[in-house]
């Protein structure tokens, strides 16, 4: 049975939250994830329970927009807070239960449950329920490297000579340099570099014709939380690219279970831009994570030529809205998307 209620406070979720989340490796599905979304959420959320008699086998957090009745999985509603996008979504729940726990929770929702960053399997569960489904935005490759299949020079299967070529002409330049790539040692040095990380982030963009992550101020809000929420679990690693004593840039990843997400960077694309500093310090961090004996390092939604230039393996994921199914109730969900500024187009 799934159970829909009003969210109760961070301070009692939080406990009945932990002792499900052993189970995932997805950070989007972690408690300080979640209790930043908590923290940092302006509107009312829901909270669904999976129960089979008195055992709780599921959770799930649902934003609900002041307006308009689409419930947002694990997401606000809020389309500036929830740019900082979920990935590899779903329902908290034990390995063997995940699937059963998602129906329940497509079957309880019904035709206004919004699922970003979901398995595709998602989609046949909408159908086994008797709902269709529209996409919000294509479905993406989330490509990710097999942190155990590093060859003798610890670079990915994945690289093609060309790129294993230029990164050991970059190696061999920042090496010159004294480069080092380490990690913030407490919450307040995390902080400080993720702030420094900003400006480098944003200038990349803007050179791009574009804002960058930073340009809604509830991400950095939502992200100085979960750094402080996650940095003492070992959850936030931010990690700063040097040589010579100047910063040429950060990494921010989130690990959970046997899994490294690459989630945001910022670098100095000056006179080192055509070394590579960015893709030099993704190849440090695959190799530092792989010593420390992680599975896989996710380099998350989207086909950028770095991302597939490291990765051996992908992901799909997807993006969609629970609708009733057949043709008439298909145009009734268009007219009705006009009046639901929580709706994403």
């Amino acid at each position: 049975m799934c159970r829909l209620e009003e969210c109760p406070p961070a301070a009692e979720l939080e406990p009945l939250w932990r002792g499900l989340e052993r189970h995932t490796d997805s950070v989007f599905l972690s408690w300080p994830w979640i209790g930043a979304l908590i923290a940092t959420a302006t509107g009312p959320m829901r909270l669904a329970r999976i129960e089979e008699g008195a055992a709780l086998r599921g959770l799930a957090l649902l934003g609900r927009p002041r307006s308009g009745s689409a419930l947002f999985l694990n997401e606000s509603g809020d389309p500036l807070l929830d740019a900082v996008m979920t990935e590899y979504n779903g329902v908290l729940a034990a390995p063997g239960d995940i699937e059963d726990a998602a129906r329940c929770l497509v079957r309880a929702a019904g035709p206004r449950l919004v699922l970003s960053g979901v398995a595709e399997s998602w989609g046949a569960l909408c159908g086994e329920a008797g709902l269709a489904y529209r996409a919000l935005r294509a479905p993406q490759p989330a490509p990710y490297v097999s942190l155990d299949r590093l060859d003798a020079e610890g670079m990915p299967p994945g690289l093609s000579r060309n790129a294993r070529a230029q990164l050991r002409r970059s190696l061999r330049h920042f090496a010159g340099l004294g480069a080092q790539l380490e990690r913030a040692a407490d919450v307040d040095q995390a902080l400080r570099w993720f702030g420094e990380m900003e400006p480098l982030h944003t200038a990349y963009w803007r050179s791009r014709g574009k804002a960058g992550a930073f340009a809604a101020p509830s991400f950095e809000t939502f992200h100085r939380s979960l750094i402080a929420l996650g940095q003492a679990e070992g959850l936030a690693d931010m990690l700063r690219l040097s040589a010579g004593g100047a910063t040429l840039g950060f990494l921010y990843c989130l690990r959970r279970g046997g899994a490294v997400h690459a989630y945001q960077s910022g670098f100095a694309y000056g006179e080192e831009g055509r070394w590579r500093p960015g893709l030099v310090a993704h190849l440090l961090a695959i190799r530092h994570y792989a010593g420390a004996g992680l599975a896989r390092y996710r380099l998350l939604a989207g086909a950028a030529r770095y991302k597939t230039s490291l990765a051996d393996g992908e992901d799909r994921l997807i993006w969609i809205r629970t609708r009733r199914a057949g043709p008439l109730a298909g145009l009734a969900e268009s007219v009705r998307r006009g009046f639901e500024p929580g709706a994403r187009p």
